[in-house]
Formats: C-alpha cells, sequence, structure tokens
C-alpha cells in the first residue's frame, strides 16, 4: 500500500507516523467526518487536517488521495444540507 518513505530518517517520530495512519484509517473504515475524527482521537480538526494535507500526502500518497476524495464527499454533503436549509427557510 505505502512504499518506502524517502524521509530523512524515514519519519521523524514513529508514534507520530503511527498516530496519522490511525486516523486516516479511521476516516477511511468509518466514513464520517474530521470533526467525529477529531473527537475519538482527542486532538482539534486542525491538527486532523494538518496531518492529512502535511504529512500524509509524503507518508502514504495512495491513502492520502482516499481520504481527500472522502474530505470532498462530505463537502458537498454539508453543501446539499446548507442548501436544502435555505430553501425551507
Amino acid at each position: 500500500m505505502c512504499g518506502d518513505l524517502g524521509i530523512s530518517e524515514r519519519v521523524q517520530n514513529e508514534a507520530k507516523a503511527v498516530a496519522e495512519f490511525m486516523v486516516d484509517e479511521f476516516l477511511l473504515d468509518h466514513p464520517c467526518t474530521v470533526r467525529s475524527t477529531a473527537i475519538k482521537f482527542g486532538m482539534s480538526k486542525s491538527k486532523v487536517h494538518r496531518l492529512i494535507h502535511e504529512v500524509l500526502l509524503f507518508v502514504c500518497p495512495d491513502l492520502y488521495d482516499d481520504v481527500v476524495v472522502l474530505l470532498q464527499l462530505n463537502a458537498h454533503y454539508r453543501a446539499d444540507r446548507m442548501h436544502e436549509a435555505r430553501r425551507r427557510a
């Protein structure tokens, strides 16, 4: 699934890499929002976004692509709900 990292010292902190994969695997295994993922792992939404867009992109691009598709789908659903709420108001 993920190839050799090619990053100096592979990853600066292995525990951090494991946490990042947990977040991303959780997002994919349980199609949920960034908010619910942040709550599950006790971190902020901005931290989840940072892990996805700044670290996962370089650690495992294939997994990154899957997570980004899910985030775009969540944004689409949110926009649809907002549009529907405005239409009802």
